[in-house]
């Protein structure tokens, strides 16, 4: 540290050296750009970040495809609403004006045959919407719309949650129900197990064709009798599973899901049932000895 006069004031002031490295620090700035690649290839190899890029590249599409200079810095909220207008071509939601036979209809086959629209689920447009949200704040846009400044994220813009409303509104009053997932009963998944076990067993079955059902029948054993998330049971480590004594049944310890997050897990219990059919465990075990009997390594990555 030294001390420099200052000549305006008459004081004396202090000048802090700059600090000189120490010798027994080395910077690999190869290793760390590649570590942090790596980090970011990871990143991008996820479902969500693959439908986020992919709806980047279409949006993008639109935008060279209308009239004027149009991109992700200069694009407007009507121009994410023209957007969402135009994917309603992708649209299998029948929405049945009040004259039509069909009005207040299930989905259902019978609904094709009549000429009212197909449009977006209002759930898929909400969807799509939270992604455009997420591709303008990557952007460098923000997270939200100003409107006192008129700058900000434009998915985030009053038009655009206008839109979204009168999209619900006007599925709404058109009577449709979003669709649910259909129940996958007990005598649904023998039957299902039954059908997966003799594919397994067939004589004239090709490798590929063997492994699938194998592989196929263990999964929905063990969905259906944990009530796991299926996005979470396909990312379970071998590593992750252990046998309880006397070959009991099995141990799950899930680290990693998508409600796993810092820290927390999932530890749950599958054991074994009198029916080898649907029996998760001894359909798991018939999985990892066809595996090994391929020479498919499942030791060191996914169960599945």
């Amino acid at each position: 540290m030294t001390f420099a006069f200052c000549q305006q004031c008459g004081y004396k002031r202090k000048h802090v050296d700059a600090p000189h490295p120490s010798p027994s620090t080395s910077v690999d700035l190869e290793k760390l750009d590649a570590r942090l690649l790596e980090l970011d290839n990871r990143a991008k190899k996820k479902l969500y970040s693959k439908q986020k890029d992919k709806l980047q590249e279409e949006f993008t599409n639109f935008l060279s495809a209308i009239p004027g200079e149009k991109h992700l810095r200069v694009a407007t909220a009507k121009d994410v609403v023209r957007f969402l207008a135009w994917k309603d071509k992708s649209g299998r939601t029948k929405v049945h004006s009040p004259q039509c036979r069909y009005f207040s209809f299930s989905t259902g086959s019978k609904q094709t045959v009549c000429k009212c629209p197909t449009r977006l689920a209002a759930g898929s447009v909400d969807s799509l919407i939270g992604k455009l949200r997420a591709i303008f704040a990557t952007a460098g846009r923000g997270n939200s719309w100003n409107d006192v400044l008129g700058v900000g994220n434009p998915a985030a813009h009053t038009d655009v949650k206008r839109y979204l409303k009168a999209i619900q509104e006007e599925q709404a009053q058109a009577r449709v129900t979003p669709k649910q997932a259909v129940p996958l009963f007990f005598e649904k998944l023998h039957a299902l197990c039954k059908h997966l076990w003799t594919a397994v067993f067939a004589s004239n079955a090709t490798p590929t064709q063997r492994y699938t059902a194998a592989r196929d029948l263990a999964f929905f054993c063990l969905e259906f009798f944990s009530a796991d998330r299926a996005t979470d049971l396909g990312r379970t480590f071998t590593k992750e599973v252990g046998r309880l004594p006397n070959r009991e049944g099995l141990i799950f310890n899930h680290t990693f899901g998508k409600a796993l997050r810092g820290g927390n897990s999932n530890a749950f219990i599958v054991k074994r049932c009198d029916n080898p059919t649907i029996c998760p465990v001894a359909n798991l075990e018939t999985y990892v000895t066809l595996c090994d009997l391929m020479k498919v390594e499942l030791r060191d990555g996914f169960l599945f």
